[in-house]
């Protein structure tokens, strides 16, 4: 094993793939990667009540254009938006590569 491997753990990642319905006229669509632990703790952020106190309590409305905004009535609907996959350290290398690591719209919390 090389200096570059030693002492560095490969976190496993997740390619998250949002779909949303905005008002029935059309389908708004994301990707993302991160590591699957912080995707653990922000699904436990949008159930906490942190999180209500800083963004007010459900329905959830959020924004992706001027005045286009999708409303989630409850954390669990927000969650369910997306679609985990489970990659590889070199997977997520490979799509980062290619710069597809991240495209279109996702909610921020």
């Amino acid at each position: 094993m090389g200096q570059e491997g030693k002492g560095k753990r490969n976190m496993p990642k997740v390619l998250l793939k949002f779909q949303a319905d905005y008002a029935d006229e059309f389908d708004v669509y994301g990707l993302r990667i991160v590591d699957k632990d912080e995707w653990e703790k922000e699904k436990e952020h949008i159930r906490s009540q942190k999180f209500v106190e800083q963004n007010g309590k459900w329905p959830q409305e959020k924004y992706f254009g001027t005045n286009e905004g999708i409303v989630f009535e409850s954390p669990e609907e927000l969650i369910g938006s997306y679609k985990e996959i489970e990659i590889t350290d070199n997977e997520a290398k490979i799509l980062e590569k290619l710069r597809i690591d991240f495209f279109g719209w996702t909610p921020e919390f």
